[in-house]
């Protein structure tokens, strides 16, 4: 049985809250990442997924496109989480080469341990080499489902959705928060839109309510450039802001207590003119670590001061524990929409979900 290509490959609007639920609840991974990367001298290749599935994976591109066949172009033994790549396949695998490019050829990918460049791919060539997989599984890995918390509250925004009312959002941040790598903003199929607008899309459907979303995410910013947006995003009236900075303040070696303090002087302004505004903070993911520009220490010192900004009106969507986890159970390739530190639809699936969940944990809290 060959390949079978799909006709039915654009984004579904209808299904973002069955999308965006924390797969840690639902125990259904939905369109997991994974790249192919050859094994050796061989043609095979291995992909790791996050967990054991229940029962056989449905594998097909990222795209959508293309519905790949058990038993022909993959292998997968009940109670492993390896699926197995033979070298006789429709499913394309990569190679080493097409992962690093000579040393200095590129404007960007420089690597910090080998005489090459990784290869930085801007628009949706790692989104065209990546699979998406489905399957459900038993929650065997409880140190995924542990994620961090909200201690903050976000009373007025509880109030307004619970009760229907109209609300305002701004996102501000970096080429993350704009979206870059994800299949939407590449306008490729399935055409995901990236984390913000699934979160405002899952917004209006789970709480039935008009929302106007606005976002002022900019690639290539800073935090600091974020507090000069200040007067723009009081200009639009939000009732809720989201912060999501971090990758470009961590590759500029900008230390946590300067960033944080960035941060809560962007949300003390914002309120001098809107005592109101509450905020969802959002800490960044982890780039390729072996990217020159990567800085893991930054990114796990600026997830844990964040936490510490929480207050009554401000919250903390923790991406960062959940990322590093999935990175460390599969691999960064995996996840990555462009090779350098951009996720790709699966990354910011991950982004939506965990804003998804902080904020209906801290309306849960208000209602008790």
């Amino acid at each position: 049985m060959n390949s079978e290509v799909l006709n039915q490959v654009d984004f579904d609007t209808t299904s973002i809250l069955h999308l965006i639920e924390p797969f840690i609840d639902s125990h259904q991974m939905i369109g997991e990442a994974a790249l192919p990367i050859q094994c050796n001298s061989t043609r095979s290749a291995e992909i790791r997924l996050a967990f054991p599935p229940k029962q056989p994976p449905v594998v097909t591109s990222a795209t959508g496109k293309i519905l790949y066949q058990s038993g022909k172009d993959y292998h997968w033994r009940s109670g492993s989480r390896i699926i197995y790549i033979p070298n006789h396949t429709d499913i394309p695998i990569v190679s080493e080469t097409q992962l690093y490019r000579p040393a200095n050829s590129q404007e960007f990918g420089r690597c910090i341990d080998r005489h090459n460049d990784i290869f930085y791919g801007p628009a949706d060539e790692y989104h065209q080499w990546q699979l998406a997989i489905n399957y459900s599984f038993e929650p065997n890995e409880p140190s995924i489902l542990k994620l961090t918390q909200p201690t903050g509250s976000l009373p007025r925004t509880a109030r307004r959705l619970l009760n229907s009312e109209p609300i305002s959002i701004v996102l501000l941040g970096d080429s993350i928060s704009y979206g870059l790598n994800a299949s939407g903003r590449c306008d490729t199929p399935p055409y995901q839109p990236p984390f913000g607008d699934l979160f405002n899309m899952a917004i209006k459907q789970r709480y039935a309510c008009q929302t106007s979303f606005h976002n002022m995410a900019i690639s290539g910013k800073s935090a600091q450039w974020g507090l000069e947006q200040v007067k723009a995003v009081v200009d639009q009236q939000p009732d809720l802001l989201l912060l999501g900075f971090g990758m470009n303040d961590a590759s500029g070696d900008i230390q946590p207590k300067a960033f944080c303090r960035t941060i809560k002087q962007i949300i003390d302004d914002a309120r001098n003119e809107l005592p109101e505004l509450e905020v969802i903070l959002i800490s960044p993911i982890s780039a390729n670590a072996q990217w020159i520009a990567a800085r893991p220490q930054l990114y796990v010192a600026y997830s844990q001061s964040l936490q510490l900004l929480q207050d009554q009106g401000i919250v903390l969507a923790d991406v960062y524990p959940l990322w590093r986890a999935m990175v460390n159970l599969k691999s960064y390739w995996d996840l990555t929409g462009n090779g350098l530190n951009h996720p790709n639809d699966f990354g910011h699936r991950l982004y939506a979900q965990i804003l998804w969940q902080t904020l209906t944990t801290t309306i849960n809290k208000e209602i008790r």
